[in-house]
Formats: structure tokens, sequence, C-alpha cells
């Protein structure tokens, strides 16, 4: 119903370009082709963020009169969150897919060897649902839950705070390689264009 497909393991851009030729019509993205590159980027991007959500964070825990009793629970806790980090890595790309044109294929590609994951889609896309597309997987898994852990704090026990946040933290943070499609969207693409994905990298065209 959906469209969407899981791919396996990316190797090379022969696998998403299928021998469709090169859009010579359309802009590609200024973007780099090093993922540790673009990851860098979209930390110093997301760095603002980031750091309201640790201060934040660090002062909610801190301001709740918990017991702190160093137990087996908190290796609970950090099996919880060890084994819950690939299917979140999968509904984060799940989300992603969702967003994109219900009758257009969307394939759910593995690169953990660079670790990440990534949709790949053809369809083109308003430049603002690109953005928002982009930014869904941060803000549901993320920010959305975070906020709503500031709130219930006082009522959970040390552990299971500890650990809701520090998901949500992560999933945030997971976010940085969408930071730059955001980026790159606002700084260089016409109001009007359309987006689209040709092999590793993003293009825009503005159609009639």
């Amino acid at each position: 119903m959906f469209q969407i497909h899981y791919m396996g393991k990316y190797k090379d851009e022969s696998q998403l370009i299928k021998n469709q030729p090169y859009p010579y019509q359309a802009t590609q993205f200024k973007e780099s082709d090093n993922l540790n590159k673009i990851f860098l980027q979209g930390l110093l991007i997301g760095l603002p963020l980031f750091i309201v959500m640790f201060v934040a964070g660090i002062y909610r825990i801190f301001s709740i009169d918990y017991q702190w009793v160093w137990n087996f629970h908190w290796l609970t806790v950090g099996i919880v969150y060890f084994f819950l980090m690939y299917p979140l890595m999968i509904i984060h790309e799940v989300i992603h897919a969702l967003c994109f044109p219900i009758q257009s294929r969307k394939e759910i590609w593995n690169y953990l060897e660079q670790g990440a994951m990534f949709v790949y889609c053809e369809e083109k896309v308003g430049k603002l649902r690109f953005i928002l597309m982009s930014l869904a997987p941060a803000l549901v898994l993320g920010i959305l839950p975070f906020l709503i852990w500031y709130v219930v704090a006082p009522f959970l026990s040390v552990e299971v705070s500890v650990c809701w946040v520090l998901i949500s933290f992560t999933m945030t943070a997971s976010a940085v390689g969408d930071f730059v499609n955001v980026y790159h969207a606002i700084r260089q693409v016409p109001k009007q264009a359309k987006i689209f994905n040709y092999g590793f990298h993003s293009f825009w065209i503005e159609e009639e």
C-alpha cells in the first residue's frame, strides 16, 4: 500500500540509479560526497538545539528529588537503550518514507558501515514538503518525546527517566544528516522548485 521496500545493504550508487539517465536539466545540491563531513556539518547545524536539550535535560533531572542508587536496574537501562537503537533507526527511515507521496516507490537502504540508513525516492516533492519530510523523524522520535519527558519526569523512576531522555537525545542527534538537507534546501532551492533524489545526491528543478 505504502510502496516502502527494504533493500538491504547499500554498496554503491549503481544500486540506486539502475541505469537511469543523469538529470542534466536539474541542479545538484552543493553538498559534500564525504559522509563524515556531512555528519560534522550536521552536528554544527544542530549544535544550538543539542545544547538546549542537554542543559534542559540536566536541569530537569537534578531538579527532581530522585533517589540515585546504583544497582542492577542501570544495567537494564543500558540493555534497553542498546537494543532499541536499531529498531528506532528503521522507524526513523519509515517516517521519512511515509512523508513521500503514497504512490511513489520508497527504498530503505542499510549503510551501517558508515553508521547510517537512508531512504531513496525519485519522486519530485516541493521544497516545504522536503523540509518537513527531513525533519519529521527528529520531531517524532526526538524532540516531541523529549518535551513529553520534561513534563512527566517527576512521575518516573530515575532509571526510566534517564533511559527516556537518552533515547530522545540520541534520536534527535541521529538526524544530523537531515539537518544538512534542510540547510541546503533553504539556502539553495527556489521557493517553487521540486526536489528529488538521483543516486546519493539531491537535485532541484523548476518545472513550468
